[in-house]
């Protein structure tokens, strides 16, 4: 049985349990109005249904909504723009899977960058990533089902 909340002590209130973080309401969006760079990074104005408009990171929109990320971005007449402060920065949305290099030791990445689909994905060297994000790397293999072993004695 999985409940999120209980009766409190008094037998009104309900109590919600500490094992269920609060869910914040998921509202709709009706557009994309534009982007600007912040901090590092690309926000994105939404317009929403019964509310203001409001800025919200890249990496949110493409979490929650990718398809019509990339929508807006292919409606642009030059496409996604770059990173204006360094144009060979890109910023790591997930890995996605592993393999071995080349040299066998060495692992790679599959890694999915925010703001582009599928087709963009790169191989890029764990130990790499290791630097630039250790806590995605970290979360990747924390994540990934331990395959089974054949086991050639039974």
């Amino acid at each position: 049985m999985s409940k999120t909340s209980s009766a409190s002590a008094d037998g009104d209130t309900p109590v919600r349990c500490p094992s269920s973080p609060p869910q914040r309401p998921r509202r709709e969006f009706t557009a994309i109005l534009g982007h600007r760079w912040e901090k590092c990074e690309f926000h994105i104005h939404i317009e929403w249904v019964g509310v203001y408009p409001t800025w919200v990171r890249e990496r949110n929109l493409h979490r929650d909504s990718k398809a019509a990320l990339l929508h807006y971005w292919q409606s642009l007449p030059d496409g996604r723009p770059m990173n204006p402060d360094d144009d060979e920065v890109f910023e790591v949305f997930r890995f996605r899977d592993d393999k071995a290099a080349d040299e066998g030791t060495k692992r790679l990445l599959l890694t999915e960058w925010v703001g582009y689909d599928e087709k963009a994905m790169t191989w890029e060297p764990e130990e790499e990533m290791m630097k630039a994000v250790p806590e995605l790397v970290e979360l990747f293999w924390a994540q990934k089902p331990v395959s089974k072993v054949k086991n050639d004695f039974f």
